[in-house]
């Protein structure tokens, strides 16, 4: 991939079980699955143009949220692949459900304090907006919205500020967001996960 990707493993095994570039999705195989062939809102050029993570409490189904570049109108979007399609090798079923109409080229998974639950973390286009996602074994909550931080702005027509990536520390009580150019900065805030809450620059 040009820029951003991502693969996900077996829990137990360590095993590959597919990877995208957010764009289209491969099976374990190396073979891209019969609902995966471009069929992604991700881009090449975006920062973090997929992330993968398990659906809370499924062993089998895998939400797959991209990212499209630079404030791009495909936005922030989810798919599933079910592993127990295609003999084991999974298969794209749910396709680009749109979750934030332009956003910027960050997303991050951080666990949730209840320890099965997942907050998916993004941020907006033109804002200086920080969303999070919970998502549960019944599906994908509402956005809790942090406004925080620097606004993302457009300048000579290129929304060059939602590149850069966006990561959390390992006990998920941290957020970095790397800004590139007008701003080019790198900036570090509070996640409370029990909430979804960003805050304290």
């Amino acid at each position: 991939s040009f820029e951003g990707n991502a693969t996900i493993s077996d829990a137990t095994t360590g095993n590959l079980l597919f990877y995208t570039d957010g764009i289209s999705v491969w099976d374990r195989q190396n073979i891209v699955m019969p609902n995966g062939n471009f069929s992604l809102f991700g881009n090449s050029s975006s920062t973090q143009s997929a992330i993968i993570v398990q659906k809370p409490g499924s062993t089998t189904l895998f939400y797959i949220f991209t990212a499209d570049a630079q404030g791009g109108l495909n936005g922030i979007c989810y798919s599933i692949v079910d592993m127990t399609l295609n003999g084991g090798f999974g298969d794209v079923t749910t396709l680009i459900t749109n979750i934030l109409p332009q956003g910027a080229e960050k997303l991050t998974a951080v666990r949730h304090a209840n320890g099965t639950d997942i907050w998916i973390i993004m941020h907006g286009c033109t804002d200086n907006i920080f969303y999070s996602y919970q998502l549960t074994p019944g599906g994908l909550g509402a956005a809790v919205t942090s406004p925080v931080g620097c606004f993302y702005t457009n300048y000579s027509g290129g929304y060059d500020e939602d590149i850069g990536y966006i990561k959390a520390s390992p006990n998920g009580r941290r957020l970095a967001a790397a800004i590139w150019e007008q701003i080019d900065t790198v900036q570090i805030f509070d996640f409370n996960n029990c909430t979804g809450v960003v805050s304290n620059i």
